[in-house]
């Protein structure tokens, strides 16, 4: 069963189409996979290291790669966040993964925060699908066998422990003591476990920060088909200002656009993802000049955020929605 977020936790502040991503803060750590010649390159921060061997693989979209990560390898990240949250390691961050997991019903590791692999992983897909882990929650939602998620792992020691899949949050976690198992040494591993409970992952993009960041951020970085390298030209669009923002925001099943008609035309509504991709078009007949209102229904739209553009002849108009079922 999906969970239902508070509607005022998770509105995304519409202030201009420019901003789009300003809402999420700058990672400390950034490593995409796309250069199957150097999979251990950093966009942001230290190269990582490889302890085992991985693949070069296909990513979630045309032109993406991936890592294959099998049994007895992993991934050892140096993220560079000081010590925070009050105590003397990293206690407050967040961690994304995008991952693919290639066979359910068997244990995958996800990571570890014990540097010589000497331990448990902290956080498990486990032989029942459901991710977390024994002392603060597993999941009630089920991860499906070779689809590709974005995760979120948001932390504050001593406050709360997240998890986001796609922007909607599955572990609404207790909190975990400051400086305890959950709490970052120098290096993180990834899909590392001491006992064989690391069964082969793919990963397309890891990125790490030194907040623990919000729900509607979460919802904001969308899943793992959008990647910042084909964010949409906004600067593309002559935006003007015959599209007002729809309401409610975020819209459940409907949502309402007021606009209005300059001069006699037809009037045409293209959904967008973050990406620029056009999902669905839709025409609202030929206009006479005048006031209007434009409903959309978002039932086949996923969770997550989404741009709107409006065209009237030669005019356009770009609005930002969110959608949260």
């Amino acid at each position: 069963m999906k969970t239902k977020l508070l509607l005022a936790t998770l509105f995304i502040s519409l202030i201009g189409i420019f901003d789009a991503t300003a809402a999420v803060p700058e990672r400390q750590g950034w490593w995409k996979f796309d250069d199957a010649t150097n999979m251990l390159k950093a966009d942001i921060g230290a190269a990582l290291v490889l302890t085992g061997t991985q693949e070069s693989v296909n990513g979630p979209v045309d032109g993406n790669l991936a890592t294959q990560i099998g049994l007895g390898s992993y991934l050892t990240m140096t993220h560079g966040i000081a010590a925070n949250g009050g105590g003397t390691l990293v206690n407050e961050f967040s961690l994304q993964m995008d991952f693919l997991m290639p066979e359910a019903s068997l244990w995958h590791a996800m990571y570890q925060t014990i540097g010589d692999n000497s331990d448990d992983a902290e956080l498990f897909i486990n032989t029942d699908n459901f991710i977390g882990a024994w002392r603060y929650a597993y999941s009630t939602n089920a991860v499906v066998a070779n689809t590709w998620y974005r995760m979120i792992v948001s932390v504050k020691n001593g406050e709360f422990l997240k998890i986001y899949m796609n922007g909607e949050l599955w572990v609404d976690g207790s909190a975990q003591e400051i400086d305890g198992r959950d709490a970052l040494q120098d290096v993180l591993l990834l899909f590392a476990d001491n006992d064989g409970e690391d069964n082969t992952m793919l990963c397309s993009e890891i990125g790490i920060w030194g907040v623990a960041l919000s729900a509607d951020e979460a919802l904001e970085l969308g899943d793992a088909t959008v990647s910042p390298n084909a964010i949409f030209d906004w600067t593309s669009i002559s935006n003007s200002s015959d599209l007002d923002q729809n309401y409610p925001n975020p819209a459940n099943l409907t949502t309402s656009f007021p606009y209005k008609v300059q001069n006699q035309s037809e009037v045409s509504f293209l959904v967008l993802d973050f990406s620029g991709k056009e999902i669905m078009k839709l025409s609202d007949g030929v206009k006479m000049p005048g006031n209007y209102n434009f409903v959309l229904n978002t039932n086949k739209l996923n969770n997550g955020v989404y741009f709107v553009k409006m065209v009237s002849g030669e005019r356009t108009s770009l609005r930002k929605m969110v959608v949260l079922k």
